[in-house]
């Protein structure tokens, strides 16, 4: 009934073996290596706006303080989504006016900060950010041509690519990644929480690179 047919096929050699269990040991220390480069990219403008991803805890707004002398930017905003009604901070609605009133207490009141609150979304939280950045300067004179978003660890690279997206050709968008408390940067895979980051937003970043096809209208 011809189920079957005989096939002939290459297999390597002990050599062959050889260099292809090297080439993957090479492979897997460059990964480890430089993964975390990778995903915590530095890339600031000088001047122009200064965006805090306002998630981050008070020395990620402590260091957009820093950002904003260093750098003389021309203004500060704080992105965030709701705080759910009946939990801690409640009362100021959003991370974003939360993180505002940290960096005006950080500050003394000497660096002007715009919270930007974003509305409740399940998913794209980095993208809608975005969008309602963009919507809050297009409101409110103009975008800003250079925009440099601060951002924590490895998810800066994904936070990146979301702005750019987001505001499309209306602004150069930079980037600032903090370095973790939580774990060496330098020895990421050493740590639970270190691999759990890295490899996790190394997904992510995967993920919306080639299947997250939004872009600004």
């Amino acid at each position: 009934m011809r189920l079957l047919v005989r096939r002939r096929f290459l297999v390597p050699t002990l050599r062959g073996w050889i260099v292809l269990c090297a080439s993957g040991l090479i492979a897997t220390i460059l990964v480890v290596r430089y993964l975390y480069w990778f995903l915590a990219p530095n890339a600031p403008f000088e001047g122009g706006a200064l965006v805090v991803e306002g998630w981050g805890d008070d020395r990620m707004m402590a260091q957009a303080i820093a950002e904003y002398d260093r750098h003389h930017y021309d203004s500060l905003y704080v992105t965030g989504g709701p705080i759910p009604p009946g939990t801690v901070f409640s009362d100021y609605k959003s991370m974003a006016n939360l993180s505002a009133a940290v960096i005006d207490r950080l500050s003394q009141g000497r660096v002007p900060v715009q919270p930007v609150p974003a509305p409740e979304v399940r998913k794209d939280r980095t993208f809608t950010s975005a969008l309602e950045t963009k919507k809050w300067m297009l409101a409110h004179g103009g975008v800003a041509l250079k925009v440099t978003v601060l951002s924590s660890g490895p998810h800066s690279r994904r936070t990146w690519l979301l702005y750019r997206r987001a505001f499309g050709n209306t602004a150069r968008i930079g980037i600032i990644a903090m370095s973790p408390d939580d774990y060496e940067s330098s020895s990421w895979w050493k740590s639970s929480e270190g691999f759990r980051s890295v490899i996790g937003e190394a997904i992510a970043y995967g993920y919306a690179r080639l299947f997250f096809w939004k872009f600004a209208d």
